[in-house]
Formats: structure tokens, sequence, C-alpha cells
């Protein structure tokens, strides 16, 4: 149960911070 949630949390986090990273490119460029 807690192994399932650290997951999810992890997915989440990667790709909210992929998404921001890819906003702040685009900006960039």
């Amino acid at each position: 149960k807690y192994i399932v949630r650290y997951h999810l949390a992890f997915v989440f986090i990667s790709s909210f911070s992929l998404n921001f990273s890819k906003q702040k490119y685009v900006t960039v460029n």
C-alpha cells in the first residue's frame, strides 16, 4: 500500500518536473 503510494507520488513529481523543464526550455528558446 505505502509502496504504491510512494510510486505514484514519484511518477507525479517526475512528470510535473519534466513538464516544467519543457515549458522553461520552450520559453527560453
